[in-house]
């Protein structure tokens, strides 16, 4: 195992989704990080970064009169 190898924790890549990633331990656990928005996006075979691919909403301001 990765992360009792190295003494830090290493993520599970077959276990990550758009909303999680799961990590495992020195001591032989498993952390979950969850997030209620998807972070990332699968593109092409490859996970990427769900901000860099949504595209913002334009804005558009009105002046208080």
């Amino acid at each position: 195992m990765a992360a009792r190898r190295t003494g830090k924790r290493v993520e599970v890549g077959s276990l990550r989704t758009e909303t999680c990633a799961v990590h495992a331990t020195p001591q032989g656990g498993l952390v979950l990080e969850q997030h209620a928005r998807p972070v990332r996006v699968r593109q092409n075979g490859r996970w990427t970064s769900a901000a860099e691919t949504a595209s913002a909403p334009e804005r558009t301001w009105k002046r208080a009169h």
